[in-house]
């Protein structure tokens, strides 16, 4: 075999053991692992390897109740600073000066007006704001505020309720491993109307379903942890 022979036999060699140990590599980054319960102490760190264990005991408080409080309570705070700039405004336009009435007309004249008239002028960054302009900064804030969370809230809702198949399942988990000690830091487990789920739109079936059982059944076993997480 000539030298050029070699070299070619020798490189498609390299290539056969590059592709070889790029497989390996895949494999065992995607190769699921097991560990003992026993590997967790009981509590937070039990619960929340079993919850990050599959999507099905992915199960969670949607605070339902509060996030309507907050709601609420931004939504009148925004109704009070509406009412302040209805009657700012109203006071300007039914001014018999005529500099009074040109405040809500022009963005421009309100500072101006605020600069010469207001008994105590409001300054920020040596910039003097008319009381319009720190009202409306104080509703956007308000605002942006508002509109974080009731999208949150419209996102939260879009989530899936678990199955009762599947809050059965957690709650005899809890029953049989008593990971928590205090009543009320595991009374969310009994609130199935306000309980949603990270699992994904798709259907499970019935060997999912008893696998579930049989970790629920057994109490300890092994909890399937994957290294690149759930996908």
């Amino acid at each position: 075999m000539n030298e050029r022979a070699k070299q070619k036999l020798e490189l498609k060699n390299r290539e056969k053991q590059h592709k070889e140990m790029v497989k390996k590599i895949v494999a065992i980054l995607n190769k699921p692992y097991s560990v003992q319960e026993s590997d967790f102490p009981s509590g937070y760190p039990l619960l929340a390897a079993l919850q990050s264990s599959t999507h099905d005991f992915a199960i969670y408080r949607n605070f339902s109740y509060l996030h309507s409080r907050v709601i609420l309570e931004l939504q009148d705070q925004l109704r009070e600073l509406e009412g302040r700039l209805q009657l700012l405004d109203r006071l300007h336009s039914e001014s018999e000066d005529p500099e009074q009435k040109e405040r809500v007309t022009s963005r421009v004249k309100d500072m101006e007006a605020a600069q010469m008239s207001d008994p105590v002028p409001i300054v920020v960054d040596d910039t003097t704001l008319s009381e319009r302009a720190v009202l409306l900064e104080k509703i956007q804030q308000k605002l942006v505020r508002y509109d974080e969370v009731l999208v949150h809230a419209r996102r939260l809702a879009e989530f899936q309720r678990p199955t009762d198949d599947e809050w059965l399942n957690l709650r005899k988990w809890y029953f049989n491993r008593q990971a928590l000690s205090s009543d009320d830091e595991d009374e969310f487990i009994r609130m199935k109307h306000d309980l949603i789920t990270l699992k994904p739109r798709t259907e499970s079936g019935k060997i999912d379903d008893w696998i579930r059982s049989l970790l629920v059944t057994l109490g300890k076993g092994q909890i399937t942890v994957s290294i690149l997480g759930s996908l």
